[in-house]
């Protein structure tokens, strides 16, 4: 790790993920991504590393995908099911 100011490159980094963020604090399941990328962003500003917040990226990325696919999973099948029993009533 480098001890040394944070790049604009990277500042904006920061500020996308919040705006990206911002979204999901009124949706339930955005709690859970909002807490790691929180803490994400409190390393970041502790350590003066980028890394901090690419591993909280990393985290909320699994978490989204260990959650969503089943709920899309569901959906679709859910979505199946009531196409075919509306035919066949």
């Amino acid at each position: 790790m480098k001890n040394e100011p944070l790049s604009a490159d990277e500042h904006l980094k920061i500020v996308a993920f919040t705006l990206l963020i911002i979204p999901s604090f009124f949706v339930i399941i955005g709690v859970i991504p909002a807490i790691i990328l929180a803490t994400g962003i409190y390393l970041t500003k502790k350590n003066k590393d980028f890394s901090g917040i690419e591993a909280s990226t990393k985290a909320a990325r699994i978490f989204y995908q260990i959650v969503m696919f089943p709920a899309l999973l569901f959906a679709v099948i859910g979505t199946v099911n009531w196409i075919l029993l509306s035919k066949t009533v």
